[in-house]
């Protein structure tokens, strides 16, 4: 991706769904021949290869989209790289697992998970029988 962006799922006729989820399975097959130990793509070179300009790059992604998802700015070699911040990562030096929550119901469920998680490991053993 050029930019971060939210992108939401494509509506559009059946015909036209068709050509954008071959070019997704096609964008698909192409990332999963990569290899780690090649020369790191551009974004200009991975359109240049797949043979799609960025507008139907992005229809491609929208169609296999079921809900909004947010898109971080990666360059293709780093497919399998969780979204990171550089900044944040130098300062704090160590993992993050940083999400955008575009849904409040995905928002409370993560809550009720992290409160759920953290009141597991603060029982103590007696208790938990």
């Amino acid at each position: 991706m050029f930019a971060t962006e939210i992108l939401k799922p494509l509506l559009c006729d059946n015909n036209e769904l068709k050509v954008h989820t071959d070019n997704f399975n096609h964008i698909k097959l192409f990332l999963a021949s990569i290899k780690p130990t090649e020369e790191p793509l551009t974004m200009e070179d991975f359109l240049l290869a797949l043979q799609l300009d960025y507008d139907t790059y992005i229809l491609a992604i929208r169609s296999s989209l079921k809900t909004a998802t947010t898109f971080i700015r990666h360059s293709p070699s780093e497919i399998m790289v969780n979204n990171y911040n550089p900044a944040c990562l130098q300062a704090w030096r160590a993992n993050q697992d940083i999400q955008f929550i575009l849904d409040v119901y995905a928002c409370m469920h993560t809550l009720v998970i992290c409160c759920q998680r953290s009141s597991w490991h603060e029982r103590s053993p007696v208790q938990s029988l």
